[in-house]
């Protein structure tokens, strides 16, 4: 979760250095920058209609009581609605703020999103009664359609 924060928070620094005064890689063109916006927005609210849904969402991974598998909200369709709201946060303000440069940035903690993924799963499966069936009914992981 520390090298999630602290590679969250360079590439939010780098999206504004670079989008807004550097422009190392050069810009993204106006229509995907205008779109950044939406994509931001979008992420913060798929991240806290989860954390609205979702009463065992924690910052550490460990057994909680009564914990049930959560299946409404954005987790019909993905089954971390949390960390796909992170990846939409940080591509949209990498578009928004028009930083090329941040949109590789954004690599290294979708990384570590995807590592920390793969230790929660084992997790869950091996600690939360029916995250199995969930896992094989909600197909998606971190992005719809594609993992």
């Amino acid at each position: 979760l520390l090298a999630f924060m602290a590679s969250f928070a360079l590439e939010v620094s780098v999206a504004s250095a670079d989008g807004l005064r550097f422009k190392l890689l050069g810009s993204v063109p106006q229509p995907l920058s205008a779109a950044g916006l939406g994509i931001f927005a979008a992420g913060w609210i798929v991240a806290a209609s989860a954390l609205v849904v979702n009463a065992f969402a924690l910052t550490v991974i460990k057994p909680q009581e009564g914990q049930v598998v959560v299946t409404r909200g954005p987790y019909r369709f993905v089954r971390h609605p949390i960390y796909f709201g992170g990846v939409l946060v940080m591509l949209g303000e990498s578009l928004w703020l028009g930083s090329i440069l941040a949109l590789i940035a954004m690599c290294v903690p979708t990384a570590i999103l995807i590592a920390r993924i793969h230790f929660e799963e084992r997790f869950l499966a091996g600690n939360v009664q029916g995250y199995g069936g969930y896992a094989a009914q909600v197909r998606y992981r971190l992005i719809p359609g594609l993992w």
